[in-house]
């Protein structure tokens, strides 16, 4: 699936759910989210007994749960026909360079950064780090992001090419139980 057609199925469900946060969308879309203990393992979609769920690390800071559960929501949303044919572990294991991956990644870069706030930023000529610091959102799904606005036809004279594993890379915090008490 091309990067437009993706920006197109994101807009649809923005403007029709009047929500940009995965969470609430995921939720009045009927898709359970479940926080568990999974390793190193950032989050999975699955289907079982025709339940739609997300699970979420619960180890990781709100922010990696915010682009987790939009990549996710990618899934659910791109590649549900995946997801009905392949057992849990399978499916949360699957190769992050994939096209499936890469899909729910562009999905999730369209669904938490707005065009015409990253717009603003480089008209104020602020920096490629500040614009992905203000915005709060990890600089591999900027730089997804400002690939496709460019490949819309929207100019932004930058070509940071993204690191295509971005989920891949990310450490989950090791949390001791006794730490947190």
């Amino acid at each position: 699936m091309r990067a437009e057609q993706i920006y197109d199925i994101v807009q649809d469900i923005m403007n029709k759910s009047k929500e940009t946060d995965p969470f609430r969308i995921a939720e009045a879309q009927g898709i359970f989210i479940r926080y568990d203990e999974l390793g190193k393992l950032l989050g999975m979609y699955t289907i079982m007994q025709k339940c739609r769920f997300i699970i979420i690390n619960k180890n990781l800071p709100y922010i990696w749960k915010r682009i987790v559960c939009a990549h996710e929501l990618g899934h659910d949303t791109l590649h549900r026909h995946i997801a009905a044919s392949r057992a849990l572990q399978e499916f949360g294991y699957i190769d992050l360079t994939s096209k499936p991956e890469y899909e729910a990644n562009i999905f999730a870069a369209e669904l938490l950064i707005n065009d015409d706030d990253v717009i603003s930023l480089v008209q104020e000529k602020h920096d490629f780090g500040h614009i992905a610091a203000e915005l709060n959102i990890d600089p591999n799904f900027l730089a997804l992001k400002f690939r496709n606005m460019n490949m819309r036809g929207i100019d932004l004279s930058c070509n940071i090419e993204p690191d295509y594993n971005i989920l891949g890379n990310v450490e989950v915090p090791v949390i001791n139980e006794y730490e947190a008490i």
